[in-house]
């Protein structure tokens, strides 16, 4: 093949080039969002919102000693493949901020942080987790 005649990669790099990055933060300017992140790396792109801490909407969703963490992945397009992808990557988004944030200091709250992946080209997961942390 052609590329590997030219020891590029498929989308055109190579072997020792990262992605382009290119990063929006508070693009999303609607009311009820208080952060947002839009982030390209290379081809894939993923849009982040994150409400909070707020207060939990019903009871059982709080936890007294810390805030809860919530967040969702989506895909254009959903197929049940993709959607256990997602829960995999938001999972794994979870742990992630997790780890970053202080959870204790806003007890019986909740944060939402909601990923719209809007094109995937293979860096999904580490497109997903940096737009979050932003």
């Amino acid at each position: 093949s052609f590329y590997k005649l030219t020891l590029l990669r498929g989308d055109g790099r190579r072997g020792d080039e990262v992605r382009a990055l290119k990063v929006d933060l508070g693009s999303a300017r609607v009311a009820g969002i208080d952060g947002s992140a839009w982030l390209s790396m290379g081809q894939t792109t993923v849009l982040a919102h994150v409400r909070g801490p707020m207060e939990a909407r019903r009871r059982s969703d709080e936890d007294p000693d810390a805030a809860r963490l919530v967040v969702t992945v989506t895909t254009a397009n959903p197929t049940r493949a993709k959607e256990r992808r997602d829960a995999e990557v938001a999972n794994c988004v979870a742990r992630t901020l997790e780890t970053a944030l202080s959870l204790t200091t806003y007890p019986r709250s909740v944060i939402e942080v909601s990923l719209h992946v809007v094109a995937d080209d293979g860096s999904k997961m580490a497109c997903c987790v940096n737009a979050a942390s932003l």
